[in-house]
């Protein structure tokens, strides 16, 4: 009889224990996904671009259409198709292909998260918030709000200084180098890693670099190959692919992030240079074809350069291929015929196709090939 009696007592415990579970169960989310289902955008923070215009188009059948654009980069929109779903009455995850998102929901918008599903505390944390489509904030106030932010982020006259840009998508990443001063790694989620202890090395026997930065017992390590590279998502070509390794406090396991990056044009280059000195020496006024010394006047931004080798025009483009050397491409010039062409002819040689080390003093460019010839320039405008 007490045995039945434990029995039944029992069960009666397992009985109202299962419904208060169940009971929680079902009020985890009081929400319906029609509550949710709507047209959100807003503009995401971008290191190397005025910012990533982003739309998300959340359906109440639970797929999604989400569409991205870097502005002042591209006019290419990168879309994606997935799933969304409601993990409980304040977190919507986004399932794409090849990634993850998750959102706090907020009574007019969303908000991003990272990935352990917490708010990104960051300067920028107020840029990872879309509102519904008709709100009252215009674009131009979003975008006036994320330029201030990034002029914060980075070092003073960030566009002349920064010698290297790449990102990187799924997940979405960027980074700046100023071999010099700092590296500037980030991510969407609002990870950010900022050093000023650099580690550079360059290979001898292949175009690579490796940057190697350390933040307390954390440590990033950047590989920088000069080889061409398509990102697949705005369809832009670049001209090295960057691997970005980082290890944190605690973790043996890199986290590795791959993409593509550009060095940057060089704004001092932009200005008139005239020839003074081949190896250190005056040139020769005889080699000079009715004194015309050689002159050329490079257009940074444009990548090109135009000018006098002494007798013929010359014109072509340039790049800056890596920290303190610029690629010459190939030279266009007319086809006049002077009394002293040795000039001509050897300049011709010196940069034709050529890559080049440049350095500044003072008023000054320097050039110096790879066989050891150095040219003299000075700044006349």
């Amino acid at each position: 009889m007490i045995r039945r009696i434990l029995n039944i007592g029992l069960a009666t415990i397992i009985f109202w224990l299962f419904a208060l579970c169940s009971s929680k169960k079902e009020a985890a989310i009081t929400i319906n996904m029609e509550d949710i289902a709507d047209h959100y955008e807003g503009v995401f923070p971008c290191a190397d671009c005025e910012g990533i215009r982003y739309d998300l188009v959340l359906d109440a059948n639970g797929t999604l259409t989400e569409t991205m654009l870097h502005q002042g980069e591209s006019s290419n929109e990168i879309i994606h198709s997935g799933r969304w779903y409601l993990e409980n009455d304040t977190t919507l995850r986004v399932e794409l292909p090849d990634d993850e998102k998750y959102f706090f929901i907020h009574e007019n918008g969303l908000e991003l998260l990272n990935k352990k599903r917490n708010k990104i505390e960051s300067e920028l944390k107020e840029m990872y918030r879309l509102k519904k489509s008709g709100n009252d904030a215009s674009d131009e106030q979003v975008e006036n709000i994320m330029r201030n932010r990034m002029r914060a982020m980075s070092p003073a006259e960030l566009d002349t200084e920064t010698d290297f840009k790449a990102r990187g998508n799924e997940p979405f990443w960027n980074l700046e180098i100023d071999f010099e001063r700092y590296l500037i790694f980030t991510t969407m989620e609002g990870e950010e890693i900022r050093t000023d202890d650099l580690d550079i090395n360059k290979a001898q026997d292949a175009p690579v670099s490796r940057i190697r930065g350390i933040i307390g017992n954390s440590s990033i390590l950047v590989t920088i190959r000069e080889q061409q590279c398509h990102d697949s998502m705005s369809d832009e070509v670049f001209r090295n692919i960057v691997r970005v390794e980082v290890m944190n406090e605690g973790n043996m396991d890199y986290e590795v992030y791959e993409g593509c990056g550009e060095f940057m044009p060089d704004y001092r280059l932009h200005d008139i240079w005239v020839l003074t000195n081949i190896n250190n020496e005056e040139l020769d006024k005889e080699l000079l074809n009715n004194n015309e010394t050689p002159v050329f006047e490079f257009y940074s931004e444009e990548e090109r350069f135009l000018g006098n080798l002494g007798c013929n025009s010359v014109n072509g483009s340039f790049f800056v291929a890596e920290k303190g050397a610029i690629q010459f491409g190939l030279l266009t010039s007319t086809t006049n015929m002077c009394l002293n062409m040795d000039l001509e002819d050897k300049l011709s040689k010196i940069l034709n196709n050529r890559r080049l080390k440049y350095r500044f003093e003072e008023l000054n460019l320097f050039l110096e090939a790879y066989d050891g010839t150095k040219l003299t320039f000075r700044k006349v405008d």
